[in-house]
């Protein structure tokens, strides 16, 4: 997995290329120690899986940031989240 960040006007910006799985969460966990109290865009255009470790890494980030907007999740990875229930509570948005 490749993570890209980028941070403008107290906003973090996290792009995930590839799959959230347990091998690959360590150094999304290690980022979101360092960004709390921030509101985050997590664009997810790019992430082709996402495992119940993936799953635990972004409720770690919704509940480390002030605000959390999650954008472009593929099918997959939306299915999972309404499965899941994290569609009650993340803003999902599909941007075009």
């Amino acid at each position: 997995m490749e993570i890209r960040k980028s941070i403008e006007n107290n906003v973090i910006s996290i792009k995930l290329l590839g799959r959230l799985d347990y091998s690959s969460t360590e150094p999304l966990e290690k980022m979101i120690e360092e960004i709390e109290k921030l509101d985050c865009i997590l664009d997810l255009t790019d992430l082709e899986y996402i495992s119940s470790s993936g799953l635990r890494c972004i409720l770690k980030l919704y509940k480390s940031t002030t605000n959390l907007k999650v954008v472009n999740p593929n099918e997959m990875v939306t299915e999972v989240f309404e499965i899941t229930g994290f569609t009650d509570f993340l803003d999902i948005v599909r941007e075009e």
